[in-house]
């Protein structure tokens, strides 16, 4: 299942009758009127998912979510509605809570799905949580279906009706693919996302010149990129596309080089800066008369340090900034073109 915009399958089915109505007292045509508001949602499903994928018009793919929204709305309403079939509802029930968890992940509304709560305490940052949250949302979304797949099944078998999974809609094996590429996409971004956010946090702290909460960023972010390339070895190309992959790695093991090196220089600067700050301080504290050679010399030395500081963290600064640029572009581009290629 599609854990990013929700695969719902339209299943076929080819009767032992003739019946092809909607007369909801006969197996046949009770699945039929449950097949027909699956055909609906799953043509809207993939309006959207295209749509979404390949960049078109926010505001037309806003309206498309809004479409499908109603649309599953009111195929769940009409399912409600539909009385049992030989006194049993474990169709209809599942079909209608498959349908309560669709919705609810379309309104983005994880809260009613599962323990948010627990899921923040796993986290370190608002937006990883949020994507964790939509992850384990959509695993349950994806058991509710398979219930729902399974009920649908079983009432086929039950009552002669011969039940073909070869006949999947074009549509229904689109979504399927476009569920397997969000799936993979999803997998490597939390990865790319987790170390991306620390070295967020990095620059915050270099920002604020806090030499403490520098450090322990520094060596957060070279623990989370350590962790992100490690699991980076075990994620393969998706159909011999190892792109994404690579894009994510190259970022990684920039990041981690830069927590290596690159900081140190920027916190010997802000040592040396303050030094001299100090230096400085002491040194305009004393009349002129007062000042010694050794003053002046010690004032001198600390002037050229920090400097001499500066001038190393200005340049290779500079060329972190274009390293770092010139990736995060890579990314942007690979990610776009990822999509937009195994996305049909």
């Amino acid at each position: 299942m599609n854990k990013l915009l929700l695969t719902t399958l339209f299943l076929s089915v080819l009767y032992s009758s003739n019946c092809i109505g909607q007369d909801l007292k006969t197996a046949s045509g009770y699945l039929t009127y449950i097949g027909e508001e699956y055909q609906k949602i799953e043509t809207e499903t993939w309006a959207y998912t295209k749509a979404a994928s390949h960049r078109k018009n926010a505001k037309k793919i806003d309206k498309k979510r809004q479409e499908l929204i109603q649309t599953t709305i009111n195929a769940r309403k009409r399912v409600l509605k539909m009385p049992p079939f030989e006194g049993k509802t474990n169709l209809k029930d599942s079909v209608a809570e498959a349908l309560r968890l669709k919705y609810l992940i379309l309104k983005e509304d994880y809260a009613k799905i599962v323990d948010l709560d627990e899921i923040a305490e796993q986290s370190y940052d608002k937006m990883e949580a949020y994507l964790l949250a939509k992850e384990e949302a959509s695993k349950k979304s994806s058991t509710a279906f398979n219930m729902m797949y399974n009920e649908y099944k079983r009432f086929a078998k039950e009552n002669g009706i011969k039940f073909t999974e070869s006949e999947q809609s074009k549509i229904s094996k689109k979504l399927e693919i476009s569920g397997r590429v969000y799936d993979y996409y999803n997998k490597v971004y939390l990865v790319f996302f987790k170390s991306w956010k620390q070295d967020e946090y990095l620059m915050q702290a270099i920002q604020e010149k806090d030499l403490n909460a520098i450090e322990q960023n520094k060596n957060a972010l070279r623990a989370t990129t350590k962790e992100g390339l490690n699991k980076m070895t075990k994620i393969v190309g998706y159909n011999g596309d190892g792109s994404l992959k690579l894009s994510c790695t190259e970022i990684l093991k920039f990041q981690n080089n830069y927590a290596k090196r690159s900081v140190d220089l920027y916190t010997n600067y802000l040592i040396k800066s303050q030094h001299f700050e100090e230096i400085k301080k002491s040194f305009d504290s004393k009349k002129q008369k007062d000042k010694t050679q050794s003053d002046v010399d010690q004032y001198n030395k600390a002037v050229a340090e920090a400097n001499e500081a500066l001038e190393q963290y200005r340049e290779d600064s500079e060329k972190q900034h274009k390293i770092k640029t010139d990736l995060i572009q890579d990314w942007n581009k690979k990610t776009f073109k990822f999509i937009n290629k195994h996305v049909p």
